[in-house]
């Protein structure tokens, strides 16, 4: 006599399975990237990824994303609700990989919006090089002493520019 196996019961399993190993596959991290020598000269020109990764004194703003909103303090024209002062290097470190992640990821195609809620400065002797993200619009712009340009990114990094400005406290605008 054969034994009969309940083909309902073993497509559950087999369907449970799949499930399972998709919610394990989405939940794991995909590896970082890092930006072709292309990528990287479009998205900071010059000397700038060198500051950003050598300056002294590295800030991260939370920005209201409306221009011209008269918070107390603005940055390139948007109002800041909140900054700190990042000074670990393994934090700088993981928000810059993240940014060069996003560049890397990036398709190159940036909204025709653009609602910054990040900013970075960085100092380095008496030069200042800022940053206005938009991670939302895919797009962020580098101030380098007078000069202003666009670059691509993907919204990746927007968890990891968060996450920091979460732990130190700062009041984020809302999404």
């Amino acid at each position: 006599m054969r034994k009969r196996v309940r083909v309902p019961g073993v497509l559950f399993a087999f369907f449970a399975l799949v499930a399972v190993l998709l919610v394990w596959a989405v939940q794991k991290p995909a590896p970082l990237q890092t930006p072709t020598a292309e990528q990287f000269r479009q998205a900071f020109p010059g000397d700038a990824r060198r500051v950003l990764e050598t300056g002294p004194s590295f800030v991260l703003y939370a920005l209201d994303p409306h221009p011209f909103v008269r918070e107390k303090e603005a940055f390139h024209g948007f109002g800041v609700w909140g900054k700190t002062r990042v000074t670990d290097p393994n934090e700088r470190a993981v928000l810059l990989a993240a940014l060069y992640d996003g560049v890397a990821r990036s398709d190159q195609t940036m909204a025709a919006c653009f609602n910054p809620r990040h900013g970075v400065r960085v100092t380095q002797n008496k030069r200042t090089l800022d940053l206005v993200i938009c991670f939302e619009c895919r797009q962020f712009a580098v101030y380098d002493g007078g000069k202003k340009t666009l670059a691509a990114t993907s919204g990746t990094p927007r968890a990891v520019f968060d996450r920091v400005l979460d732990q130190a406290g700062v009041r984020r605008f809302p999404r």
